[in-house]
């Protein structure tokens, strides 16, 4: 996590987020695609397609799954768990087709729930159909612990909280470049080993050279054509 911009308002509403994004988009600079993600609060939803009118928007899962809990007081707590697998499936379904097994699968539970989730914007969290790239970010946890951070820092009049989150940020920053120093690793030791565990599943694929860059790549279960020019995958997971 890299902590960007933070403000304090009166209030969480239309204007102030909009004048939040306004001023984010103004210190950033950049004019190619970023992709957000929060919770389902108005004034955020709107406002990031009016400010960042190339971007992408989507809704945290936990986020989700807590409205989706709230609406099904009424069922069974077995039910209620395997339905919120589903959802999670839902949600994280590479394929469009896993995407729409797990629907049925929610379907079959509770046709009340799957009309709840088939109408909650599936665009915004499913990720075989968002169209942003969310690099395998699918909550806002990452916020979530920044917040948890801070919370010594909240309760102070503004002024020193202010200066006390600055501290804060500041100390971060030099504690990690310190610790960045003796990496031996070219990507940081947590992605490195991440692409070290996927480089290791794929030896098992047989891939077929289709024509010029493209590759199909044929695993026990399912085949996807590779475009290596790209970088796109049938599978979208790449």
């Amino acid at each position: 996590m890299f902590p960007l911009t933070y403000s304090i308002v009166d209030t969480e509403d239309y204007d102030n987020w909009f004048w939040f994004l306004d001023n984010l988009k103004s210190a950033i600079g950049m004019d190619q695609p970023i992709t957000f993600i929060s919770d389902r609060h108005v004034g955020l939803v709107n406002n990031v397609s009016d400010v960042f009118r190339n971007s992408h928007h989507a809704i945290c899962e936990h986020h989700m799954i807590e409205n989706l809990r709230k609406d099904m007081k009424h069922i069974r707590n077995d039910v209620k768990k395997a339905i919120i697998s589903a959802f999670q499936g839902a949600t994280r379904s590479f394929r469009r087709e896993e995407f729409n097994l797990r629907i049925a699968d929610i379907q079959n539970y509770s046709q009340e729930e799957f009309t709840w989730v088939a109408t909650s914007t599936p665009g915004r969290w499913v990720t075989s159909i968002f169209r942003g790239k969310r690099y395998g970010h699918v909550t806002t946890n990452v916020a979530e612990s920044f917040n948890n951070w801070i919370l010594e820092a909240r309760e102070l009049p503004i002024l020193q909280c202010l200066e006390k989150i600055r501290k804060q940020m500041t100390q971060l920053v030099v504690e990690r470049l310190l610790k960045a120093q003796n990496w031996t690793t070219t990507l940081t030791p947590s992605v490195e080993k991440s692409l070290v565990a996927i480089v290791k599943t794929s030896i098992s694929l047989c891939m077929i050279w289709v024509s010029n860059d493209e590759f199909e790549a044929i695993g026990d279960h399912n085949s996807c054509t590779i475009n290596i020019s790209t970088r796109e995958c049938e599978c979208q997971a790449w």
